[in-house]
Order: structure tokens, then sequence, then C-alpha cells
């Protein structure tokens, strides 16, 4: 017998959620966080009476490989990993402030070892990280950021990013 284990999150739903409780009902093992919780599944369906209108309509409702009803409760891990993110953290995700602290690192440290970057992560990581958010444009770069819009919006956004 092969060991499955599957990922999960709680942004898992619809069918990857049924494939971790499938998985789970096989043997295999559920690792992550609790999933989305999809109650149901919804078609359209088209009215022959009036073209071009459709009603809306609940099709199925969402069980596991057992036949317990998922509704609303998600799939919980057999192993807890990770942490769910904070919406801080997902804005400085999406705004690339990772990848730029890494960039800003590398020139404060150019030709560090990789084997030292961790203690000195360790032990200068958050004075770091503070000078850099204080420096940092909040991921607008004035000369492309926003090429499709007039210049008095991208002034204004890169004024609010600074804030």
């Amino acid at each position: 017998p092969t060991a499955l284990a599957v990922l999960v999150d709680e942004d898992t739903r619809s069918a990857a959620e049924l494939f971790a409780a499938a998985v789970r009902a096989q043997g295999g093992t559920v690792v992550g966080q609790t999933t989305f919780g999809k109650r149901s599944a919804q078609s359209l369906v088209p009215l022959r009476a009036a073209p071009n209108y459709a009603v809306r309509m609940t099709t199925a409702r969402t069980v596991d490989a057992t036949g317990a009803d998922v509704d609303g409760m998600g799939v919980a891990p057999d192993l807890a990993a990770g942490t769910p993110s904070s919406a801080l953290d997902e804005l400085l995700l999406r705004r690339g402030a990772f990848f730029d602290f890494a960039t800003y690192f590398d020139r404060l440290n150019p030709g560090l070892d990789d084997a030292k970057v961790e203690t000195v992560l360790s032990r200068d990581g958050a004075k770091l990280w503070r000078s850099f958010v204080k420096s940092w444009n909040g991921g607008i770069d004035d000369d492309d950021a926003l090429p499709d819009y007039p210049s008095s919006v991208q002034t204004a956004a890169a004024r609010a990013a600074q804030k």
C-alpha cells in the first residue's frame, strides 16, 4: 500500500475539498488547515420560454466519500500545518514587500555567504525590517506601476503608499 497525503488550506473548496475527503476515506492523511466548507453545487438552467435568461439552482449538496455533509464545516486536517495568514500578510505579499525586502537585504549585505544569511537575520532581522518599511514605497514604482492612469492618479497613489 502507498501512503498518500493531501495539503489543504482555508481556500480549498469544491472538487479539491471533496478529493481531500476521499483521500482520508481511503486511508490517506489530510494536512494543513480546515477547508472552505462549500455547501452546495449550483447550475444555471436556461429558460426555454425566455431566451437569454436562466435560473441558478442548487443541484447537489456537498458530502464527503462517507456521505457526511461538509455543509459549511469543511474538512478538518488530520495533521495541522501552517497558520492562516493575516490580512496584513496578504497585503504585503500582494504588494511584493517580501521580495523587495530580500532585495533590500541583499543590497545591504553584498556578497554575504548564503550560510550566514540566517545568522544575520536572526540577529538583526527586526531592525532591518523596520528600516526597510520606513523606506519602502508600498510596492508602487513611480515609473511603471500605473501606466494606464493619468499622472495625477499615479502621483496620488505614490503619495498614499508612502503614508
